[in-house]
């Protein structure tokens, strides 16, 4: 204390010098207290749910004090809900950087590289948070829903964390593929599901769970591709030969369809559906016999179905049963059937 008395006393700091040191000293302090304040501020605004003021508070704390791992990962939170999934990666790879120990954002950023179909960078992240911290998933405060997934978010993590548990098991991939291609998300099923097949290229079902994906997303050659190898794998799956057939018929190869529906059959005879489908694919082949035959069965199976009705109908319009034809189009017109309801005023019009 006597020795900086002595410096301060016989080698005073210059007055300019002295001027200058003391405000610079109170800028910093300012500057940092008014960057706490916004990132307060921010987080606030962030649990209130309004997102855009909620970015330019937290945008407003980083500018004032850069390099708070806190700040960053907030922003990267609000820029989910936002649905900015590659700023909020930016963000939490920042707060990253200035804590490497800071598990939540391994989490969040891992998640968003998933829904990118990043699988590889997402196991990586979700494995390194985890490692840090073993009870992450389960903390209320990190179940976020992501814009236009609500209804994922939490049903998913499980199965995340069981492909960050064991990234070369093909059976984590293929549950998850499973569970996104039921939540209708089948961009990112029919990613698990190649990963799963890359994994164990003898699994029959993951082929024929990745041919529905394909499917839902109008890419029927790859579907029937996938139908095939499943087929080559075990020919008796009634399910891969209806599924294959219903895409045949509707790229208008009926008689191939036919065969399908009908291998269908041999394989369960009690695949009732395949007499409906099987009874157009005859109709729209002139085989109006055989048509009428297995519609029959199909209504016997299912009267409700209006579509049985009104195929029958034309089925009897080709044969000249009118009687048939009228009583078959007024009951798919009582069951919903526009198709039936149009062919009814065209009717009435011609006359």
């Amino acid at each position: 204390m006597w020795l900086l008395f002595f410096i301060l006393f016989f080698f005073p700091l210059a007055p300019a010098q002295a001027e200058q040191s003391k405000p610079d000293f109170l800028s910093g302090i300012h500057q940092r207290s008014a960057g706490q304040v916004s990132g307060e501020k921010g987080i606030k605004l962030l649990q209130e749910g309004k997102y855009e003021e909620a970015l330019k508070a937290l945008s407003r704390s980083i500018n004032l004090m850069p390099g708070e791992a806190r700040v960053y990962y907030d922003c990267g939170l609000t820029r989910i809900h936002l649905g900015q999934y590659d700023r909020a990666i930016e963000d939490f790879s920042l707060a990253i950087a200035a804590r490497p120990s800071d598990a939540p954002s391994y989490y969040w950023r891992g998640l968003l590289y998933g829904r990118k179909g990043h699988f590889d960078r997402e196991t990586e992240n979700y494995s390194k948070a985890l490692s840090l911290d073993p009870s992450l998933p389960q903390k209320d405060h990190f179940v976020i829903s992501f814009k236009g997934e609500s209804h994922i978010g939490r049903e998913m993590e499980g199965h995340t964390r069981a492909m960050a548990a064991d990234p070369m098991n093909p059976w984590a991939s293929y549950i998850r593929g499973i569970a996104y291609r039921l939540f209708g998300q089948y961009r990112l099923a029919i990613a698990d599901l190649s990963r799963s097949i890359e994994l164990d290229p003898n699994s029959t079902w993951t082929f024929y769970h990745r041919a529905a994906a394909w499917t839902a997303t109008g890419r029927d050659d790859q579907a029937v591709a996938d139908y095939e190898r499943v087929l080559t794998k075990d020919p008796n799956l009634p399910w891969a030969y209806y599924r294959r057939g219903l895409i045949l018929a509707r790229q208008g190869n009926h008689g191939r369809a036919i065969e399908d529906f009908s291998r269908a059959f041999a394989a369960d005879s009690n695949y009732s559906w395949a007499y409906y489908n099987r009874g157009v694919a005859y109709r729209m082949t002139g085989r109006w016999e055989k048509a009428l035959a297995d519609l029959n069965k199909a209504a016997a199976i299912d009267p409700s179905y209006p579509g049985t009705y009104f195929h029958r109908g034309l089925v009897h319009f080709h044969l000249g049963h009118r009687a048939q034809e009228n009583e078959d189009m007024k009951k798919a017109v009582y069951l919903g059937s526009q198709a039936a309801r149009q062919w009814v005023k065209e009717k009435k019009g011609d006359r």
